[in-house]
């Protein structure tokens, strides 16, 4: 599961972001860190990659699937599963099971999204 900030959409943090970069052919900002305990330790700025920038970055380094979870919690900050094709869970004991596993979160997903919507409405 991974939990990050994305350049996307509107950010509480505007002040504190560049504009668009382009670092090692991957798109984004640079988000200058401060020094408050919710800031990264040790890092100055962080980059926060394009959401495709992001998918690329996973994609090369072996997550074949990556599902978004929907709702966001904001605009800018969203949350990711990303999984190699060739996960086995060790519950299951079963090869290749990517995409059960997609439709299964697939629903899931769907069905928490319909529910927050309906409390919405």
């Amino acid at each position: 599961m991974i939990d990050t900030h994305l350049a996307a959409g509107e950010s509480a943090f505007e002040e504190s972001l560049s504009e668009l970069v382009d670092v090692d052919g991957l798109q984004g900002r640079w988000f200058r860190e401060g020094d408050g305990h919710l800031s990264s330790w040790g890092n100055d700025l962080a980059f926060w990659p394009t959401p495709e920038s992001l998918g690329r970055m996973l994609h090369d380094a072996g997550y074949d699937v990556v599902l978004e979870v929907d709702p966001w919690v904001m605009s800018d900050r969203r949350f990711f599963v990303a999984l190699p094709a060739t996960y086995t869970s060790p519950v299951m004991g079963v090869r290749r099971q990517v995409p059960a596993l997609v439709r299964s979160l697939r629903f899931r997903a769907s069905r928490q999204w319909r529910a927050a919507r309906a409390t919405e409405l």
